[in-house]
Order: structure tokens, then C-alpha cells, then sequence
């Protein structure tokens, strides 16, 4: 003989296993995409230090270099259209 009580019980926890499962399983999409936005950003930084510090070393080099000025500065803008 089969227990009614038995069974909706059992059903009633895979239920809330199932559901807990979902959570958990979310959660560690959230943070592990907070993970990797962390790890990326001392990367991103050191990139953007670099790229200062090389335009810092140009700039500085220009100033004792007059004839680099002229490569420094930016081509004028071409429309689009041609």
C-alpha cells in the first residue's frame, strides 16, 4: 500500500530542492560574472596606464624635438561622403 501523506511529502521536497537548486544556480551566474568584471578591470587599468605613460614619453620628447610636432598633430577630418 502506498502512503498518500508519504508521497506529497516527497513531492512537496523535490519541489523546494528543485527551486533552491535555481536559486543557487543563479547566484552563481551573478557572481561570477562579478568575478570576471574584477578580474578584468586591474587589466583594463594597467592598459590605460600604459597607453598614458607612452603618450606622455612622446609629449615630452616633442618638446625637445620640434619637427615631431608636426606628426603629433592630427590629420584634418575627411567627410564622409567621400
Amino acid at each position: 500500500m502506498k502512503s498518500d501523506t508519504t508521497n506529497v511529502i516527497l513531492n512537496l521536497m523535490l519541489g523546494a530542492l528543485a527551486i533552491v537548486g535555481v536559486i543557487l544556480a543563479v547566484r552563481t551566474i551573478m557572481l561570477t560574472r562579478t568575478l570576471r568584471g574584477y578580474q578584468i578591470a586591474p587589466v583594463y587599468n594597467n592598459y590605460l596606464m600604459t597607453v598614458q605613460s607612452m603618450v606622455n614619453d612622446v609629449n615630452d620628447y616633442a618638446r625637445t624635438h620640434p619637427d615631431m610636432k608636426q606628426l603629433l598633430s592630427s590629420p584634418p577630418a575627411k567627410p564622409a561622403g567621400k
